[in-house]
C-alpha cells in the first residue's frame, strides 16, 4: 500500500471563475511533486476507499484509474459514471473531477500518474502512442461536440493482460530495482497500446477521428507559431483566430499540451531567450528586454527576478 495523494505535498489552490468573477469555491490542482518527491514524472499506487479524492480537483499530469475490486462513482464536470472491477478511466491534465465511493461498497483501485514526457511524448509526433495522447488531450475539450463516449469492454484474455501489466508496474515501482523506470516505461507503453487499440475500434473514434486530428494539428501549429514569434506582441485572440479555434478551445487545449497558460508559456520563452542574450551578448538590459518581447523594462526585470531569483544584471554577473 502506498501513501494517499492527500497525505503528501500541498496543492495549488484555484478558484472558479464565472463571468469573470471569482467566487468562493476552492479547487485543488495537484502537481506530481505533491504526490511523490522525485523528478521521475511517474508514480503508481494502490489505494482503498479512504484514499478517494472527494474534493473537486484537477492536476497537471495524465491519470489512469484501474479498478481491482468494488465500485466507485466518478464525477467529471456535469457527468457522473460508475466504475467497477476491471474498468479503466483516463483523466487528461487540467480536467476537474472528484471520486466518491458507492453506498455500502468498498473499493480497491490503482492510480497511475505520469507526465506526458515520461513516455517521450511529442505533440507533433507521428507514432501510434503520440497520436493516442493527442486524442486524449483533445477529446475532453471538444466532448460537447461529440456523441457520448462508449465504455471500453475488454475481452477476458485482454483483461488478464491489462491487469498483469498494471500489477507488474506496481511491483517494479515498489521494489525500485536497478533500471526500474526504464522497465516501467516499457510496460506503460504496452498498457497504453492495448487501451488505444480498443479505442480506435469503436464507432465513436471512427466517427470523430477527423475532428480529433484537425484540433490536434491546429493546436500543435499554434504552439510552434508562438515559439517562433514570442518576441512579437502576440495576443491570445489573434493566435486563436489564426488557427481557426475559439478562444475557449484554444486556451484549454494550449494548457493541456503545454501544462501552462498562454501567458505563462510566452513569459517562459521570453525569459529563456533573455538568459541566452545575457550570457552571450553585450547588449544592454533595455535592449534585451525589448528583443525578448517585453515592451516594458520594469516588467521584464520583475518577471526575470520572479523566475530566476536574481535581477538581469545580477544574473549576468554570475556568468
Amino acid at each position: 500500500m502506498f501513501d494517499s495523494p492527500l497525505t503528501l505535498g500541498k496543492p495549488e489552490c484555484w478558484y472558479m471563475n464565472i463571468a469573470n468573477k471569482y467566487i468562493d469555491v476552492e479547487f485543488h490542482r495537484w502537481r506530481l511533486k505533491d504526490i511523490v518527491e522525485n523528478e521521475n514524472n511517474f508514480v503508481i499506487g494502490r489505494y482503498k476507499e479512504d484514499d478517494l479524492t472527494k474534493k473537486t480537483h484537477t492536476h497537471e499530469f495524465i491519470q489512469i484509474y484501474y479498478i481491482i475490486n468494488g465500485m466507485l462513482r466518478h464525477n467529471v464536470g456535469n457527468e457522473t459514471g460508475c466504475l467497477g472491477k476491471g474498468d479503466i478511466f483516463i483523466i487528461p491534465p487540467n480536467v476537474y473531477h472528484c471520486l466518491e465511493k458507492m453506498d455500502g461498497k468498498g473499493v480497491d483501485f490503482i492510480s497511475i500518474c505520469f507526465m506526458p514526457q515520461f513516455i517521450d511524448f511529442s505533440p507533433d509526433g507521428t507514432s501510434f502512442i503520440n497520436k493516442f495522447v493527442n486524442f486524449l488531450l483533445v477529446e475532453h475539450v471538444i466532448k460537447d461536440e461529440l456523441k457520448i463516449k462508449p465504455k471500453i469492454v475488454f475481452t477476458s484474455e485482454l483483461q488478464i493482460q491489462v491487469e498483469n501489466l498494471v500489477m507488474d508496474m506496481l511491483k517494479e515501482y515498489a521494489q525500485k530495482r536497478e533500471g526500474y523506470l526504464f522497465y516501467i516505461k516499457g510496460q506503460l507503453l504496452r498498457f497504453l497500446v492495448l487501451i488505444a487499440r480498443e479505442y480506435i475500434k469503436t464507432p465513436y473514434y471512427a466517427n470523430n477521428s477527423d475532428k480529433f486530428q484537425a484540433y490536434s494539428e491546429a493546436i500543435v501549429k499554434s504552439i510552434r507559431y508562438v515559439e517562433e514569434n514570442f518576441s512579437e506582441n502576440l495576443k491570445i485572440d489573434d493566435v486563436a483566430r489564426t488557427f481557426l479555434l475559439s478562444r475557449t478551445y484554444f486556451c484549454e487545449l494550449f494548457k493541456k499540451y503545454t501544462g501552462k497558460t498562454f501567458n505563462e508559456y510566452m513569459n517562459d520563452l521570453r525569459i529563456a531567450y533573455a538568459k541566452k542574450m545575457l550570457a552571450c551578448s553585450q547588449c544592454s538590459i533595455t535592449e534585451i528586454a525589448y528583443s525578448s518581447g517585453f515592451n516594458d523594462v520594469t516588467n521584464f526585470c520583475r518577471n526575470f527576478k520572479k523566475q530566476m531569483g536574481l535581477s538581469p544584471s545580477e544574473y549576468r554577473k554570475t556568468l
